[in-house]
């Protein structure tokens, strides 16, 4: 049955307002057909008198009965006489005329029968005789068939279009002109234009079926998708017909032609798309997938063929034969068109039932065979070892995973029910979801071997579980309020719009919280439906907190939509209830719950959670205090019972419980038969496989504590949420150690506790990783690192496994502990600087604790000490790069500040951060002559954007000291170099590579440089090109050898001893892009720019440039066919852009025009 009545709306469908003006073609013209000797030339005086007179007919106006003279009645039965003759010679017309067509189509069937049942191999070329479809009865029909013939020979042939236009011929049926077009193999942009020429020229039944509906294009492409489909039907009837299919014309060379104009006419837009599919769709349903009786009884249907575990195939039977070939044939046809139909929502899920349920009629028919239950997964793995049955086993399963992937709504559960026998059949495959009709797990179906097939698993495990989750929450949470379908459409279409104008909001253009809250906010106040404010700011929450969302800067922007709605109203109200109210009804039935999502999830949403509340409260739009009352006032808290005593009287309940539970186990496991070694070393052994070429690390699991036991919502909450810890909001921080420890002994014990933790804490920037000054002659620089990586590694286990308000107390404390050490080395009573990787260690506390704003404040108070910094180093003349102390540090703030960039941009702390990190760098960009770092030049790139969008977005309301033609003198050039002048002097042509040049430097790096070695280095940078060569060849050799012996110790000064350490290959890619970094920006203060995008495009044409590469002796020590080396040097090339090496932009563009427009020419990939 068609499915063109269900009214489906196309993707491709225009609408009347969307479609150009038709022009109006001019009429007939207005000039009345003359004759050589008509009655008007014969001008008379009774002519001129009376004017010209048309003579009319006396039947025309006059009725055969009444108006005439004789009596009406009287005639009435000569009339009727005389109307029954007329309607008698009409019919025998007709009968005449049908049995001439019926005797022209009995003549072209028996062609086509003996064809299909001839021995063949008569016909030129040892093939099938071609016999086309005679439609002469007498001479002067076979002259026309004559050239019918010819004109298609014609077309076939280069002859113009233009003069077969002339005479084309003319067909009953416009299936006859289809297969004159596969007969003839007549190409497919010609075959096209005869369609359409047959199209408009009105040959052929066209279907009134919402004809005044649709314009004349729509419906020409409606009977052409039927004429496809009608077409396709045919072919499959005269195949599955055919004694021999081997020799049947339609088999050989009927349907291949076919299927290559089908699918061109499909991409020109010849075909209604929707309807073409929805009609594949109904004969995939029609002929392959239906049960055994069902295509026992149907002639047109014939039986399947497997024996399940032979993997060989039957020939008990012709047809059976021909059931898989014409399966086959038929799932290559309709897999084309897969990424058209998962396009369609519609489409997808009918194509995903049926082809569950033909694997589900595999398993049924293996079963009624072997009489027994039967694995499908076992049946599946035979089907691909059978010749004829792994194409068709590997495409169902094709389609199946590229719906999951491309269109995963197709498969979410819906809870309608339709019975099967009820039409139309789409119905019932529209319900429910299709992988409930599929025979076993879709993850154990049989994918084709290959490269990709491990990430594919991957993404088809990731695609499943959010089919899972979004069918769970499909089942659990959306349900149609029957009362008030209206209400219940305006809130979710309100509930979409807030989505979509939070998910389009432009964060760097001006007025962005007004234009959201002109949109969410700034309605009438009436609602529209119950409770709409409370559901608006709802759904601010839910997209603050999910994780289907990504970015710190949604909480902060949640805060400050809520803020300025307050503001702008002048109360808390929204609605009936207060936002106090609406926040508190969040948290216990739309906020994060344990029991209803996986732990990971729970885990990022709580995190997400507690960030928001961190913003709400330095908002000014929560209250903890009012918080803490409520829950008083209800009962959830008890001031005389803390609550850490409620748990542990819970944990020793359970604990009792358990243990009573284990003695009983353990009882009955003693009958228990333990298994034996060998079992064991199965049950435990695993396929030995190759090693992954890189190991990723795993993220570490969430290690707060009180998250997933049996804790309510509230109790949660108060356990974690943060507090911001200033005298502001002292008293909260008081009632919630009442309320948790109450007033004794461990209240004090757990203060104390953290002050440990904290010192111990301090202690990694205070003495373990450290940067020692000797002021003393003769003056020394010495770098102290007296931690291991597994040290530090458990210092952060224990930060790791606090709650989030004992998180955020620590880093509070700890980022006053390394200000205070800035402090005293500027003060002078201290000749001890914390280093970057301190300052690493407390900005990701920071982010652990989610106390974003920590970092904004650390930032604001750190910044002005590391000016001050640089001046004692001045004047106590110490011999260093002047501010490699300081913009090492400010490097590290920029580069956190930019993972939570708009986070940044919104927060008060924005413009002194730009104006400090410009205070750092200033002494740098002053004159050519100054030493440029490339901390100091990744800061600079940072502040020059900075401070653009802090200007244009209307953030910033002063004026930030940050020279725009000092900054923009150090940005690499974001367009590609080129191979003249001196900004690309490695790639024009050959420079003389020597290797010795720079191998002290790089196989033993310094982390602080003399001032007099520094400008020693560079002068050779900026002496020759070859130098600058050597360099960049030098130093991606290094960077390929990955783990080597370098120099360094842990007490390493300017001119001290080294000893050869073994480092790990990332540390020794960061010191290499660190040394790369310095180079390069010095190199830019001169405008000699070091080509990094060659060497890297020279890698990867390394075998399509032949002898004409730029880097020679790079590919001559480098074997990039070797895939070891591809991770070193891709994580190499992110650290160097990282440090604003070269241009992002400028590298992409110079690959896209070589390397990958080569290997496309070239056929590769």
């Amino acid at each position: 049955m068609g499915m063109k009545s269900l009214n489906v709306i196309s993707w491709h469908y225009q609408t009347p307002e969307r479609r150009a003006l038709k022009r109006n073609r001019l009429g007939p013209p207005d000039v009345y057909p003359q004759d050589v000797k008509q009655e008007e030339d014969n001008l008379g005086a009774d002519r001129l008198k009376k004017g010209y007179q048309v003579a009319v007919t006396s039947y025309e106006h006059e009725s055969i009965v009444y108006n005439v003279k004789m009596p009406r009645l009287d005639r009435l039965d000569d009339t009727m006489l005389r109307g029954a003759q007329l309607v008698m010679q009409i019919m025998a017309k007709k009968m005449e005329l049908n049995a001439n067509l019926d005797k022209e189509r009995k003549r072209a069937g028996s062609v086509i029968t003996k064809d299909s049942t001839g021995s063949g191999g008569n016909g030129i070329g040892g093939g099938p005789q071609i016999h086309f479809q005679q439609f002469s009865h007498n001479a002067e029909k076979a002259k026309k068939s004559k050239e019918r013939n010819d004109w298609f020979t014609d077309l076939a042939h280069s002859k113009p279009l233009a003069v077969l236009a002339r005479k084309p011929p003319f067909f009953r049926k416009k299936e006859d002109a289809l297969e004159y077009l596969c007969d003839y193999k007549v190409p497919v942009n010609r075959a096209l234009w005869f369609l359409k020429l047959i199209a408009v020229s009105g040959q052929g039944c066209t279907s009134n079926v919402n004809k005044q509906k649709k314009s004349t294009s729509d419906q020409l492409a409606s009977e052409l998708a039927s004429l496809f489909t009608k077409y396709v039907k045919l072919m499959l009837n005269q195949m599955s017909d055919s004694a021999k299919l081997e020799s049947n014309i339609v088999y050989t060379d009927r349907w291949p032609h076919f299927v290559y104009i089908c699918k061109h006419a499909y991409e020109d837009g010849m075909v209604d798309k929707q309807e073409f599919l929805m009609d594949l769709l109904d004969i995939f349903n029609d002929r392959f997938v239906q049960p055994i009786e069902n295509r026992q009884n149907d002639k047109t249907s014939i039986h399947p063929f497997l024996h399940h575990g032979s993997g060989l195939a039957s020939a008990s039977s012709t047809n059976q034969s021909h059931y898989v070939t014409l399966l086959r044939l038929f799932l290559l046809f309709i897999c084309q068109y897969t990424d058209q139909i998962t396009q369609n929502i519609v489409l997808s899920k009918r194509c995903a039932f049926l082809v569950c349920h033909r694997l589900e009629l595999y398993r049924d028919e293996a079963e009624e065979r072997e009489g027994r239950s039967v694995d499908c997964v076992e049946l599946f793995d035979d089907m691909q070892q059978c010749i004829h049955q792994r194409a068709i086993i590997l495409t169902l399963c094709g389609m199946l995973y590229a719906i999951l992937i491309d269109c995963p709504a197709a498969l979410i559960w819906n809870k309608y029910e339709v019975s099967p026998g009820r039409p139309p059949t789409m119905l019932h495959q529209l319900c429910g979801s299709p992988l409930d009709h599929l025979p076993c797990p879709l993850e154990s179906l049989p994918l084709p071997p290959g490269h990709g097939t491990e990430r594919l698993q991957e993404f088809i495990q990731l695609r499943l579980a959010e089919v899972r989750r979004r069918s769970r929450a499909c089942e659990n949470k959306w349900s149609l309020n029957y009362a008030q379908k209206k209400g219940f459409a305006a809130m979710v279409l309100q509930c979409l719009e807030i989505v979509g104008v939070l998910d389009a909001a432009r964060l760097d253009q001006p007025n962005c919280i007004e234009k959201i809250y002109a949109v969410i906010f700034n309605g009438p106040s009436k609602e529209s439906f119950e409770h709409e404010h409370a559901i608006r700011v709802k759904m601010l929450l839910q997209w603050a907190v999910t994780i289907e969302r990504e970015g710190t800067h949604r909480a902060i922007l949640v805060a400050q939509l809520l803020a300025f709605r307050i503001n702008h109203r002048k109360t808390f109200k929204f609605g009936s209830l207060t936002l106090q109210e609406i926040l508190l009804e969040f948290l216990v039935t739309e906020g994060p719950n344990p029991e209803s999502t996986d732990r990971n999830r729970f885990s990022q949403e709580f995190a997400n959670l507690m960030l928001l509340f961190i913003e709400l409260q330095r908002a000014g739009v929560f209250s903890h205090d009012l918080y803490m009352k409520e829950l008083i006032r209800t009962g959830e808290m008890l001031e005389y019972i803390p609550l850490m005593q409620k748990i542990r009287k819970r944990k020793e309940d359970k604990q009792k419980q358990h243990r009573q539970l284990s003695n009983t186990v353990a009882f009955s496991s003693t009958f228990v038969s333990q298994p034996s070694e060998t079992t064991a070393a199965l049950l435990t052994g695993a396929v030995t496989t190759p090693p992954p070429l890189v190991t990723m690390p795993s993220e570490l699991p969430d290690e707060h504590p009180y998250l997933f036991k049996d804790l309510s919502v509230h109790e949660r909450l108060l356990i974690h949420l943060p507090i911001p810890q200033s005298a502001e909001y002292r008293s909260e921080c008081n009632q919630r150690s009442l309320l948790l420890y109450g007033i004794g002994a461990e209240r004090d014990a757990v203060k104390l506790e953290l002050r440990r933790l904290a010192r111990e804490l301090a202690k990694l920037w205070q003495k373990r990783i450290v940067v020692e000054f000797s002021f003393n002659k003769p003056l020394e620089i010495r770098f102290k690192k007296r931690t291991t990586r597994e040290q530090l590694q458990e210092s952060m286990a224990k930060f790791r496994s606090c709650t989030y308000y004992d998180q955020l107390v620590l880093c509070g404390w700890c980022c006053e502990s390394f200000i205070q050490m800035v402090q005293d080395f500027v003060d002078g009573h201290s000749c001890v600087l914390p280093t970057a990787e301190g300052l690493d260690i407390i900005l990701e506390m920071c982010e652990l604790a989610q106390n974003i704003a920590g970092i904004m404040e650390l930032a604001e108070e750190l910044l002005p000490l590391l000016v001050l910094i640089e001046r004692v180093l001045l004047e106590r003349r110490v011999d260093c790069v002047p501010s490699n102390i300081s913009a090492q540090l400010g490097y590290v703030l920029t580069a956190y500040i930019s993972h939570n960039y708009y986070y940044f941009l919104y927060s008060q702390n924005a413009p002194n951060i730009v104006h400090g990190l410009y205070r750092v760098i200033e002494s740098q960009l002053k004159s050519s002559d100054s030493c440029l770092t490339g901390w100091g030049r990744t800061i600079a790139v940072f502040v020059l954007d900075a401070k653009k969008q802090l200007i244009e977005t209307g953030l910033c309301n002063r004026k930030i000291e940050a020279k725009r033609e000092l900054l923009k003198r150090v940005i690499p050039p974001w367009k590609p170099a080129h191979n003249t002048g001196d900004r690309n002097p490695c790639g024009g042509q050959r420079y003389a590579y020597n290797a010795s040049t720079f191998k002290e430097l790089l196989e033993e790096p310094k982390r602080i440089f003399s001032f007099n070695e520094y400008r020693r280095l560079h002068a050779v940078i900026d002496g020759t090109d070859d130098a600058r060569y050597s360099f960049v060849v030098s130093a991606l050799l290094a960077a390929v050898r990955g783990i080597g012996n370098t120099g360094g110790n842990d007490s390493t000064g300017i001119g001290g001893g080294s000893a050869a350490v073994e480092r790990v290959t990332g540390d020794r890619l960061v010191e290499l892009a660190n040394i790369c970094g310095h180079v390069s920006a010095q190199a830019a203060q001169v405008e000699k720019y070091l080509d990094w995008c060659g060497a890297l495009q020279a890698l990867c044409c390394s075998s399509l440039q032949g002898g004409t590469s730029a880097f020679p002796d790079l590919l001559m020590e480098i074997n990039v066919e070797d895939s070891t080396c591809h991770y070193n040097i891709a994580t190499f090339y992110m650290l160097l852009a990282g440090r604003s090496c070269f241009s992002i932009n400028a590298l992409v563009h110079q690959l896209l025009h070589t390397a990958l427009k080569s290997l496309l020419n070239c056929g590769i990939g």
